[in-house]
């Protein structure tokens, strides 16, 4: 579904993947240098957006411009202090993690306790049971899974007849749909979202000065493509030129049945020494990193 959507130019989000450490961001670090560096201590929010506008283009930058744009309805042109800004940088950040930016994709499990103004509930294996539920459990879920809407539902089936749904039911519509193809793209993929846990976040930092993997991070951009290798059953990440850039946790094993497609650096955060296990703190020496999440394909 996501790679559907994403071919067709919808924005996706997925329940499951969360934000990175904010603050821990490379685009946050250099916005906070920026402002920490005013000279009169007093910033505007054109002064802001001028330096945003003069970055490369992601998604995180994106997301700061947006709330320096959420300043500006409170600022009115005004320029305030650089420690009220970033105490505002904060609450807006607090608020942005439960924010929808996209079409949000989610099991009918995950979304109990959640409301939305408009819910599709896609064609399923509704009419039968997990192993140890009993012949409701579920009828039960997709009860809840109706529930979720605010304002309106639609539940789609590819058959006849949808195994919870009546025959007589009102509002019943037939529709012919009509798949938009795009023979570049692969509606096959799936998608492995890898947080910070899954990153051996402080391998880099305990490689040399002139380990050629500092040079690469400093050049590596977010949305840049990289490639995970196994090398001695460990997953290594590396950039388009084959510099290994990082390495994936010990425990990391990617999902049966799937191999490696491609990926991208979803995101580049600082990581400190006194972040690493003690055993490790002793040969760190850089603290730039990132989590990328990954596309493999059955």
């Amino acid at each position: 579904m996501r790679s559907y959507c994403e071919a067709i130019g919808i924005p996706v989000q997925l329940a499951s993947e969360t934000l990175p450490p904010f603050w821990r961001l490379r685009e946050v670090r250099a916005f906070l240098a920026f402002v920490r560096a005013a000279p009169a201590k007093m910033l505007t929010t054109s002064q802001m957006q001028e330096f945003i506008a003069s970055q490369p283009e992601n998604r995180w930058w994106t997301m700061i411009s947006d709330a320096v744009n959420a300043f500006s309805l409170e600022l009115d042109g005004k320029a305030v202090p650089v420690a009220d800004l970033i105490e505002m940088l904060a609450e807006w950040a607090r608020d942005a993690r439960h924010e929808q930016r996209g079409l949000m994709l989610l099991t009918a499990h995950r979304a109990k306790g959640l409301e939305f103004d408009d819910v599709v509930i896609l064609d399923g294996s509704w009419g039968r049971q997990s192993r140890g539920e009993d012949l409701d459990a579920p009828r039960r879920l997709f009860y809840v899974a109706m529930t979720r809407a605010r304002r309106n539902l639609t539940i789609t089936t590819i058959r006849r007849q949808h195994p919870l749904v009546g025959r007589d039911s009102q509002g019943i519509l037939q529709r012919q749909i009509s798949t938009i193809v795009n023979k570049d793209s692969d509606h096959s993929l799936r998608y492995q979202p890898v947080e910070p846990q899954m990153v051996d976040l402080s391998w880099t930092g305990r490689q040399g000065s002139f380990h050629l993997t500092h040079s690469a991070l400093t050049k590596l951009q977010t949305d840049d493509p990289v490639t995970l290798i196994e090398l001695d059953g460990r997953w290594l990440i590396r950039n388009t030129d084959g510099v290994t850039i990082g390495r994936m946790a010990k425990s990391y094993r990617p999902p049966d049945g799937l191999r490696f497609i491609q990926g991208s650096a979803r995101a580049i955060i600082q990581w400190r020494k006194v972040d690493s296990d003690e055993e490790y703190q002793g040969g760190s020496s850089t603290d730039r990193l990132g989590g990328r999440p990954s596309r493999i394909r059955v």
